[in-house]
């Protein structure tokens, strides 16, 4: 189907230009807190309300083959809020609903239900050209991406993992003087505090498994190389 878009830059008008001290967006994919989703539920108009259709839908309805009239689906998601920082007021919300079995239809609303644009989206969309950028973060989030340490070793990681120079979680664990006990991975020093039985048991049951890798890398080491 023709129209059908690739991104999240959807051409409301004004939307690339929004001031962002007045205004800010919440993803559902990057942070949406409890209250903005509340508030989005009782902006939006009860499921299978007329909605109004804005002057910029009706001039491009016709080059994305939208529909000529819009309801307010029966099931949906709602996908971005827009609101106005002062007063956590909700000014804009993208909602998302299976339109058939083989295309979905984004719906962006303002106030009074108007749908300022609309546009199709296919249902197996893979988030690559969501800009996170434009988002508000979690507040835990937005610190960890300000420690430089952090995010040294968070990128430090990643290229280890892309390498594969990691090592199993039970040799970590050895190291740093970590057992299992009572389904916690706890400090040796502490696990007397949990005056648990199952400690000793899962003790005893790392150990094992311990002996057991050991025993099989041993093998490994002393099979002879396939003779061809």
């Amino acid at each position: 189907m023709s129209g059908v878009s690739d991104d999240r830059s959807w051409d409301v008008p004004g939307q690339e230009h929004m001031d962002t001290a007045l205004y800010a967006r919440y993803h559902r994919d990057v942070w949406m807190p409890s209250h903005i989703l509340d508030a989005a539920k009782r902006f939006l108009p009860l499921k299978g309300t007329d909605l109004p259709l804005s002057k910029h839908y009706t001039e491009t309805r016709e080059r994305r083959n939208l529909p000529v009239l819009l309801y307010m689906p029966l099931r949906y998601d709602i996908i971005d809020v827009t609101v106005v920082r002062e007063a956590d007021a909700i000014f804009r919300v993208l909602i998302r609903a299976p339109f058939n079995r083989r295309i979905d239809i984004g719906i962006v609303l303002e106030g009074d239900y108007e749908v300022v644009t609309a546009f199709w989206l296919n249902p197996k969309d893979d988030h690559e050209t969501l800009d996170v950028s434009v988002y508000k973060e979690h507040p835990d989030v937005a610190a960890a991406r300000a420690d430089p340490e952090f995010m040294a070793g968070v990128r430090e990681g990643i290229q280890a993992m892309k390498e594969g120079r990691f090592r199993p979680w039970t040799k970590i664990k050895d190291e740093l003087g970590i057992v299992s006990c009572c389904n916690s991975d706890v400090l040796a020093a502490d696990a007397s505090d949990w005056g648990d039985s199952c400690c000793k048991k899962e003790d005893g049951d790392e150990e094992a498994r311990r002996q057991s890798e050991g025993a099989e890398e041993a093998r490994k080491q002393s099979r002879p190389d396939d003779q061809t």
